[in-house]
């Protein structure tokens, strides 16, 4: 019985991509074609193009952003305290348009 084979073919421009990433996704694409012939009736959202390694990367690691907050200050006074300390930073912005820390103040307590 002859064996059959797949043969694919990368096209990227070189420019765009490192050789890591490109090897991560040809990774991420050997893992989708091995777990579909693997399990062929398989729903395609139960396949996971990620590994253990990568999931744990993206779903815990990235999103590990816990930091300390200052105990018995309220947002508020953390915001006072910024504002006092840099007025003409950049407090918020909404498209092109830039608020300082000075002027948000100014507007919040007027």
């Amino acid at each position: 019985m002859g064996e059959e084979t797949l043969q694919l073919d990368f096209d990227y421009r070189l420019d765009a991509y490192t050789d890591q990433q490109i090897e991560t996704l040809f990774q991420r694409l050997i893992r989708l074609l091995s777990l579909t012939v693997d399990k062929p009736d398989s729903p395609l959202r139960t396949i996971s193009l990620l590994s253990r390694s990568e999931r744990k990367t993206f779903l815990e690691d990235f999103n590990a952003t816990a930091a300390p907050y200052p105990k018995g200050k309220t947002a508020v006074a953390l915001f006072e305290d910024l504002a006092f300390a840099h007025p003409e930073r950049r407090a918020v912005s909404v498209g092109s348009q830039n608020t300082s820390y000075a002027a948000l103040s100014r507007l919040v307590y007027r």
